[in-house]
């Protein structure tokens, strides 16, 4: 399922509104909130992993266009690349190579 996010102006307005809360004050937005029950069906594992800047923003970037977050797309990238044969056979580590080629290409161009 993808998750739709609100437009970038109301998350600006939210953002302006919440950042001029104290903390008390957020305390009590956050109390009042109501409590969400998540149904897990595989419990799932952080991971930290970095990036250079230039990667982010494009993440970023592919990810707003597609109205999920960023975490949802490396997800279902991750995933994809597993279930066509993540492990390292020689497709695998040919299509790298191209991909590799091909940037140096665009990179010098």
């Amino acid at each position: 399922m993808t998750k739709k996010y609100p437009p970038e102006d109301e998350v600006k307005r939210l953002a302006e509104h919440y950042e001029q809360l104290g903390d008390e004050d957020l305390l009590v937005e956050w109390e009042r909130g109501a409590s969400v029950t998540i149904d897990v069906g595989e419990p799932m594992v952080s991971r930290s992993v970095r990036f250079p800047r230039h990667t982010v923003d494009r993440l970023h970037e592919v990810a707003r266009a597609r109205g999920i977050g960023v975490t949802q797309l490396i997800r279902e990238w991750t995933e994809e690349r597993l279930e066509a044969g993540g492990d390292l056979n020689d497709r695998v580590l040919l299509a790298d190579e191209l991909e590799r080629a091909a940037r140096l290409l665009r990179d010098s161009a």
